[in-house]
Formats: C-alpha cells, structure tokens, sequence
C-alpha cells in the first residue's frame, strides 16, 4: 500500500513541475500579445500616411454619404406617403 501512495504521489508531482512551467508560460504569451496588440495599435492610429492608405478612396466615402441621404430622404417620404390624413 505505502508503495502505491508513493508512486502516486511522485505521478501527481510530476505532474505539477509540467503544469506550473506551462500555466506561467501561457500568461506570459498572453501578456505580450496584449502588449504587442496595444503597440501596433497605437502606431496605425498615430500613421497618417498608414491610416490613409487603409482607409476607402475618397470617392466611395462621398458615394456612400450620397447614398445614405437618399435612402433617409426616401424614408421618410414613405413615412410621409402611409401617414393618417387626419
């Protein structure tokens, strides 16, 4: 029996010298992407020419603010058109 218990507890201690090297490693993997993450951020915000080049031409920004005032204008026509006399 005493033999079982110790062969038990060297299995669960290795077990533990495995888990802890893994479980710190894992936070510190997380940490530095969390890192890396807010750095690349702040460095396309901060990257006009960057931002600029990510970013939609021109001409479609203005097309889709065209497009979304006639849509709105429409809508509310609609709204207008199915309204009570009354």
């Amino acid at each position: 029996m005493r033999k079982r218990i110790d062969d038990y507890f060297v299995i669960v201690q290795r077990s533990v010298k495995d888990s802890v090297p893994k479980a710190i490693g894992w936070f510190l993997v997380r940490k530095s992407e969390e890192v890396l993450q807010m750095e690349l951020y702040s460095i396309v915000n901060t990257n006009d020419q960057l931002a600029a080049q990510l970013g939609e031409p021109q001409r479609i920004t203005e097309r889709r603010k065209a497009l979304t005032d006639i849509n709105n204008t429409l809508r509310n026509a609609l709204k207008v058109l199915q309204r009570d006399p009354e």
